[in-house]
C-alpha cells in the first residue's frame, strides 16, 4: 500500500502537472496551426492576375465596351474566325441586338480563368445585363453565369465560344 501512495504522489506532483500542461498546450497549438493550413483560402484573398488573365480581362472589357457602344467593327476584332457556330452568324445576331436594344449594360464578375497551355483560355463569369427593347420601351435586367472560351491568335485572345450567349441574345 505504501508503494502505491508513493506512485500517486509522484503522478500528482506540481512538476509533473506543469509538464503535462505544456504538452497539452503544444498539442493544441499544433492542432490549430494544422487546421489553419488545411483551410481553403478565402475568396477575398486575390492574387495578382497572370499575363494571360490580364490579356483576357482586357479583351473581355473591349468586347463589352464595343457591344454596349454598338460598335460592330470593334466587336468583330475580338472574335475568332473559328468561332463555334460561325463568326458571321454571331455578327448577325449582334447586329440584331444593336437594332432592337438600347441602353445595353453588362457587368461581369470573373470567377475563374484557366489556360490549358495549348492556346485555349477558359473563363467563367457571373454577370448582370440590362437593356431596353426599342419596340416596347421595356427595361430588362437579368443575371446569370456564362462560360467563355478564348483562343490565342497572333498573341491576342479571341472569343471562340460562349455558353449561354452573353452577346447576340436576339
Amino acid at each position: 500500500m505504501d508503494s502505491s501512495n508513493t506512485r500517486l504522489t509522484a503522478l500528482n506532483s506540481p512538476k509533473r502537472r506543469k509538464g503535462m500542461s505544456r504538452g497539452i498546450a503544444i498539442v493544441l497549438s499544433l492542432v490549430v496551426f494544422l487546421a489553419a493550413c488545411a483551410a481553403p483560402p478565402s475568396r477575398d484573398q486575390r492574387t495578382e492576375p497572370t499575363g494571360v488573365e490580364r490579356q483576357v480581362r482586357q479583351v473581355l472589357g473591349d468586347l463589352i465596351s464595343a457591344y454596349e457602344n454598338k460598335d460592330p467593327r470593334r466587336f468583330a476584332e475580338h472574335i475568332s474566325p473559328r468561332y463555334f457556330n460561325d463568326k458571321a452568324r454571331l455578327e448577325i445576331r449582334v447586329r440584331r441586338d444593336f437594332n432592337a436594344l438600347s441602353d445595353i449594360r453588362i457587368r461581369p464578375e470573373i470567377t475563374s480563368v484557366v489556360s490549358d497551355g495549348m492556346g485555349r483560355i477558359f473563363v467563367e463569369l457571373d454577370f448582370s445585363r440590362s437593356h431596353t427593347f426599342l419596340a416596347t420601351n421595356e427595361n430588362i435586367t437579368e443575371t446569370g453565369r456564362a462560360s467563355l472560351i478564348f483562343h490565342i491568335e497572333n498573341g491576342t485572345p479571341r472569343l471562340v465560344s460562349q455558353r449561354p450567349a452573353l452577346f447576340g441574345i436576339n
